[in-house]
């Protein structure tokens, strides 16, 4: 259950996390890997969410419905092109796309797992 989140942290079933969180279909959680991201870090000013990071969490689940990024407290997580391109190709494939301020996402990841849907969700804790 995704309790609560505020300027860099987020709350996971009573465990406050300081950092970006990825939340796979089996219950999985993990540190979002922003090294994967970090060469276009001085192209946007901060790490963004690249092409390579999403493709490395697709491969590590499959057959998604839902895939939901929390861009931020402010909504500020930049996504670059070829990872924009990545997500139209999912939508085409069928996976619905939600794309918001990490604030409101927390509920409608919520419902979607007491609903048993198969979600992929990256959530980032600060901008």
């Amino acid at each position: 259950m995704l309790e609560e989140t505020g300027f860099g942290y987020i709350v996971v079933n009573g465990k406050r996390y300081e950092h970006d969180i990825v939340l796979y279909p089996n219950g999985l959680l993990e540190k979002r890997r922003k090294d994967l991201s970090k060469k276009y870090r001085s192209e946007y000013g901060h790490t963004p969410l690249s092409r390579e990071e999403l493709e490395y969490y697709l491969e590590k689940t499959s057959n998604i419905e839902y895939l939901v990024i929390g861009n931020g407290q402010y909504g500020a997580l930049p996504l670059t092109p070829d990872a924009k391109k990545l997500l139209e190709d999912l939508k085409e494939k069928g996976v619905e796309i939600v794309i918001d301020k990490t604030p409101k996402v927390l509920g409608k990841v919520d419902r979607l797992l007491t609903d048993k849907r198969k979600v992929l969700a990256i959530i980032h804790v600060t901008c």
